[in-house]
């Protein structure tokens, strides 16, 4: 929250499926409200475009808090989530989200009092609902930034609408967005020995996809321009390069047009990497990239491009974690048995049993970052690459993986108790 009143919240507009969103969000609510008795609902206006231009993560971020805050506070009835869009011409229009609920509802007086930091509508239970948070805060601040506006109409004992407008949408072709497999476990996933280029002027950038490619069995050269670049390229030759296309000096454009005149070079897959819709025409008609990955990129969407590509075989992500734990000493066995696993069953349990159903974000991220310190003080690798994997899907709110990572954590444990 204090990034985005300090102005550092930068929005990165990139083609987004709306729809799929919606469907994941769904999905991972589903089981709360199958619980409560509540249908979960999901009305997508026919001819909605296959694509928008929005800032993924956060358009997702605002969403899940939203469906997130009905389903808490909804006890019997229904959760609608409506989806329109008003073209205003062929390429843009108004984007319309309406979260509609039969929950509490909120008097009129308090409808502006819920999207301040830390404050809860007059009369609400905390020992029943939670305590404060900053869900709707952050939503409205985040949806104030896209320019667009955040209201609610609500009734109480009958219940609320959340309505979510954004005005001169861009459409885009479904083409443009990240076509990442959806089938794939990227932690599954290993590649034959091979090496990838990373050519990025943003050193944040790079360092992403290498953290990504940690345990994939990647060698990653980077270069910092495209001028460095080609210099490398003159002595080396990788298996795949992934080129942002706008550096000072050489850009990305220029530099796959060189590699492809070079007979030793010219085999090489080459994947543009860019924040930039705008460029996707352009590389459409450009035989030099083989393919388009738009940032911010998940671990997903990076490996699944990545398999296209490159040789590489699937593991079982269960016996991997089993012989990773078994190579760890005795004594580290003897010591995580005792007073370690009692304190992460008294102290980090809890937590957890508060988080996996509700999934309030900011308290998986405080659970993730409490468990990582006491992970590497007591040197316990296994949670500490736990925490590490949950950090990287809460970065690129992969909410499908978030749920399959609070769900794991019990059995995370148990092997460690077991081992």
């Amino acid at each position: 929250l204090s990034k985005i009143e300090a102005g550092k919240m930068i929005i990165s507009p990139q083609p987004v499926d709306l729809v799929n969103i919606l469907n994941e969000i769904n999905m991972l609510f589903s089981e709360n409200a199958r619980r409560k008795n509540i249908s979960l609902l999901l009305d997508i206006e026919n001819n909605f475009p296959p694509a928008v231009l929005l800032d993924e993560i956060r358009i997702k971020q605002v969403l899940f808090n939203i469906v997130g805050n009905a389903v808490k506070f909804t006890h019997e009835g229904f959760i609608k989530i409506s989806l329109m869009f008003n073209s205003s011409s062929s390429e843009s229009g108004e984007l319309l989200v309406l979260v509609e609920d039969s929950g509490i509802g909120i008097p009129e007086n308090q409808k502006q009092l819920i999207f301040e930091a830390f404050q809860q509508q007059e009369g609400q239970s905390t020992r029943k609902y939670g305590g404060t948070g900053l869900g709707l805060a952050i939503s409205k601040r985040l949806i104030d930034k896209m320019d667009g506006v955040i209201e609610v109409d609500s009734t109480v004992g009958v219940g609320s609408t959340f309505i979510i407008r954004l005005k001169d949408i861009k459409i885009c072709e479904a083409g443009m967005r990240n076509n990442a497999s959806h089938d794939i476990d990227p932690d599954a996933i290993i590649f034959e020995k091979s090496t990838i280029m990373i050519v990025d002027d943003v050193l944040s950038n790079i360092e992403a996809v290498e953290n990504f490619l940690i345990s994939s069995n990647l060698t990653t050269i980077t270069a910092e321009s495209g001028d460095i670049a080609l210099e490398i390229l003159n002595h080396t030759t990788p298996s795949l390069i992934l080129l942002d296309l706008r550096m000072p000096g050489t850009d990305g454009f220029t530099v796959a047009k060189i590699v492809k005149s070079k007979e030793h070079l010219k085999h090489i897959p080459v994947i543009a990497y860019t924040a930039s819709v705008f460029s996707a025409g352009k590389l459409e008609k450009d035989e030099n990239f083989s393919n388009v990955l738009f940032k911010p990129v998940s671990k997903r969407e990076l490996i699944g491009m990545l398999t296209k590509y490159l040789p590489y075989e699937s593991i079982d992500n269960d016996g991997l974690l089993k012989n990773e734990f078994l190579e760890s000493t005795e004594i580290q066995y003897e010591a995580i048995r005792r007073e370690k696993i009692d304190y992460i069953h008294s102290y980090f349990f809890p937590l957890w049993n508060q988080i996996k159903d509700t999934f309030i974000l900011f308290k998986i991220e405080d659970f993730n970052k409490q468990l990582l310190e006491y992970s590497k003080e007591n040197s316990i690798e296994i949670l500490v690459k736990y925490c590490q994997n949950l950090s990287e899907n809460l970065i690129t709110l992969d909410l499908e993986a978030i749920k399959n990572d609070l769900s794991n954590f019990d059995t995370v444990v148990k092997k460690i108790q077991i081992a």
